[in-house]
């Protein structure tokens, strides 16, 4: 039961992600918003990845140590959550770019 739990928020966080990197997208466009606003978004948003990179690292160490997995595919798991990790990097080259063009 734990393991389907543990899957399910994967597909969760998964699927999850690509929103938030078009709404950092949508942010950079809107040029009406105060520069408070527009910088708590960014951090939210940049925070919102970082939690859900948190919680798939959560549930593939919860799958990894219930199960037997064969090392290959421990490996695999862990290469997916570090392939996450760009999109921290990413978000925050976003928001320099944005606050240099944009910020006070």
């Amino acid at each position: 039961m734990s393991t389907d739990a543990a899957l399910t928020m994967l597909q969760l966080q998964a699927l999850a992600i690509p929103p938030v990197t078009i709404l950092l997208k949508m942010l950079r466009r809107s040029d009406n918003l105060p520069w408070a606003t527009r910088k708590a978004s960014f951090l939210s948003a940049i925070a919102s990845i970082g939690l859900f990179v948190a919680g798939a690292a959560g549930a593939i160490v919860h799958l990894v140590s219930t199960t037997s997995f064969s090392p290959v595919l421990q490996l695999t798991f862990g290469i997916t959550v570090l392939a996450l990790l760009p999109f921290l990097f990413v978000a925050a080259v976003l928001y320099r770019d944005h606050r240099a063009n944009f910020g006070p």
